[in-house]
């Protein structure tokens, strides 16, 4: 503030498309994205569809060996999505990345799906919030599940098993 000018709007709601709700000033935290996700909706014309309860179909393979499968031209922000606010579709979105070079047609439907997804779940949020529980963590392994180079995909999850969020249906 010595060298430039300063001004406190208070406390922040919104930045770069993510939402950010606070309870209090050591309160929980709250992360959504609902906003930027039907604005991208409304720009892709999908903000009335046919919703789906997962982001991506088991085992899902990127690899494309067909020569007659259409091309298509992809463009999306679904990453920026995933990493802000919604780890819920991190792995399709990654899985989906990998064909950021040369998508075929059931790439296109498999983004849409994950598209679908959002659109049901929009409201959903991360929540951060002190409970006092101690932390545990998960780990799992699909042990050569990509077909196109047999790689394992992992995931893991570490939680505070005391109260989760607020009550909130709509917590991650």
């Amino acid at each position: 503030m010595r060298h430039v000018k300063v001004v406190d709007k208070g406390p922040i709601t919104h930045f770069l498309g993510l939402e950010i709700q606070r309870d209090g000033d050591k309160g929980a935290i709250r992360l959504s994205q609902s906003v930027h996700i039907r604005s991208l909706m409304k720009e892709l014309g999908m903000e009335i569809c046919h919703t789906v309860s997962t982001p991506l179909e088991a085992n899902f393979q990127v690899k494309c060996d067909n020569k007659s499968c259409k091309r298509i031209d992809a463009n999306n922000s679904l990453m920026y999505i995933a990493l802000c606010s919604r780890p819920d579709i991190l792995h399709s979105v990654c899985k989906l990345s990998q064909r950021n070079k040369d998508p075929h047609g059931e790439h296109l439907a498999a983004a849409k799906q994950v598209l679908r997804y959002l659109n049901q779940t929009a409201d959903m949020a991360i929540t951060y919030k002190k409970t006092g529980a101690a932390i545990t963590g998960y780990a799992d392994a699909d042990w050569a599940g990509d077909s196109t180079d047999r790689k394992s995909y992992t995931g893991y999850a570490f939680i505070s098993l005391g109260i989760a969020g607020d009550g909130n249906s709509n917590d991650i």
